[in-house]
């Protein structure tokens, strides 16, 4: 099937996404949209309009599209070339210029891991770093990742307590063997958006200060330390888009200060973002 990328102008990151596809032999049209492609690019987003995410900066190029799928930013159109087998592990990304950041890595399948290391190293080579998350899951990965030198940033995105945890049918063993792992990168950090809770009698409030305390504890006993970087931050109500926290009022900074003395209390470097 044939495949039109859509690039811009000086964009270095589609250089690098073309070079790729000529390695893995993927025949493609490039089409620049600030030149001969424009035209072409304009009916495209009318007609693709959900498919291509347009953030703050405007659209992420380069964009690619096979006739049926449509891919876009550098790391998702790599790790699309790679294998499709490992889509799950890239998302949109928000950084720019050496850095590739929507890459999660307890989303993906893990028996995807040798295309995924492929993929991470083309970038490697080509200058990239690279901004990870993980909510716990797939810790063999990261060991992998680990082993081969990459992988700059990981961000570990703590859900809640243990029980919290369990209730969702996690792997708690999972879950603190990434915790360890994370200490081993580059630069890391523990993050806690103090999110709605769901209580088994259905009512909806906010974790408790007390509850980020358990949490921060728990990272101290995964880990045996209690020095981490430990980030606090207000769950994004808007973004979560779920009636059921229509009656809660959102959290300002000021009010995570609680959260952060309960949490200093295991992890000395908690601090609200």
């Amino acid at each position: 099937m044939a495949v039109t990328i859509y690039t811009a102008t000086g964009c270095a990151r589609c250089k690098i996404a073309k070079k790729y596809m000529a390695q893995k032999g993927v025949e493609y049209r490039d089409l620049d949209i600030k030149a001969e492609g424009k035209d072409e690019f304009n009916r495209f987003y009318r007609e693709n309009r959900k498919s291509v995410y347009r953030g703050p900066d405007g659209i992420e190029f380069p964009v690619y599209f096979d006739g049926q799928v449509v891919k876009q930013g550098l790391g998702v159109v790599v790790g699309h070339v790679s294998s499709p087998k490992v889509a799950g592990f890239f998302g949109v990304g928000l950084l720019h210029g050496e850095w590739v950041d929507g890459i999660h890595i307890s989303q993906g399948d893990p028996e995807a891991i040798d295309e995924l290391v492929e993929a991470l190293a083309y970038l490697k080579s080509a200058g990239m770093k690279f901004e990870m998350d993980t909510d716990g899951r797939n810790p063999q990965v990261l060991e992998r990742l680990l082993a081969e030198g990459l992988g700059d940033v990981l961000i570990v995105r703590l859900i809640g307590t243990k029980d919290m945890y369990a209730a969702q049918g996690y792997d708690l063993a999972e879950v603190e063997k990434t915790m360890a792992l994370a200490a081993k990168f580059p630069e890391y950090r523990f993050a806690l958006a103090v999110r709605p809770v769901v209580r088994p009698d259905g009512a909806v409030e906010y974790l408790k200060p007390e509850e980020a305390g358990e949490i921060a504890a728990w990272v101290k006993e995964a880990t045996g330390g209690n020095k981490h970087p430990f980030v606090l931050t207000p769950f994004d109500l808007k973004a979560a888009a779920d009636e059921r926290f229509a009656g809660l009022a959102p959290l300002e900074a000021k009010d995570l200060f609680i959260y952060r003395s309960k949490a200093r209390a295991h992890q000395v470097m908690a601090a609200i973002a």
